[in-house]
């Protein structure tokens, strides 16, 4: 009859918990950490006419 080892080995794995690491920041506060939001281009480009003429196309779109 084989030892309880023998049956340990071939059926369940034993999983230890590994340690998670922490990145120098309070873990409460991560959540807000982890996403930094909209990315930014780093040169806008200039806006297309007066505003005299954005003001009449947003007028003649918003019909």
């Amino acid at each position: 009859m084989p030892s309880n080892q023998d049956q340990k080995n071939e059926g369940e794995k034993e999983f230890s918990i590994q340690p998670i690491k922490e990145q120098g920041q309070d873990p409460k506060f991560a959540p807000f950490n982890a996403h930094p939001g909209p990315a930014k281009p780093q040169n806008m480009p200039e806006q297309e006419g007066s505003k005299e003429d954005r003001q009449a196309k947003k007028e003649a779109l918003n019909k």
